[in-house]
């Protein structure tokens, strides 16, 4: 039997993911992290993300990097991590199941970007997501 053949019982589940999983389920985060407007944010990740660039040896005037610090702090600010600011998160809703469903409800391939908080690299997945409605969908 190979490692993917076993069977776990719930308990053995419920240690494995204790043991080995975060308990946070949100990011760290400093209490002055939305301060700053993301404006502000963007021209300090510029001008941090143009001297990490300088001291790499890229040479800035080169038609290819020219603008990239601008182009990286926005990047930052207003996709990868726009998530972390509350006032982004998708609002989610729950209507009333009208028509009695009850069988399980399935949505597959999802797909998931994040980051490493740990090695601040991308992460690209794909989830699916089950359940049962109990009078609401």
């Amino acid at each position: 039997m190979t490692k993917h053949d076993q069977k776990y019982s719930t308990e053995e589940l419920a240690e494995l993911f204790d043991n080995h999983m975060g308990s946070a389920i949100d990011t760290p985060l400093r209490s002055d992290a939305f301060d700053l407007s993301d404006e502000e944010k963007i021209t300090q990740i510029a001008s941090k993300f143009e001297d990490i660039m300088t001291i790499l040896g890229l040479d800035l005037n080169d038609d290819s990097l020219r603008g990239t610090p601008l182009r990286v702090a926005k990047m930052y600010v207003s996709e990868a991590f726009a998530g972390l600011n509350p006032k982004n998160k998708p609002e989610m809703k729950l209507f009333d199941n009208k028509y009695q469903y009850r069988d399980m409800l399935i949505e597959k391939n999802i797909t998931v970007h994040s980051h490493c908080e740990h090695h601040f690299v991308p992460i690209i997945g794909t989830c699916h997501i089950a359940y049962v409605p109990n009078g609401q969908v």
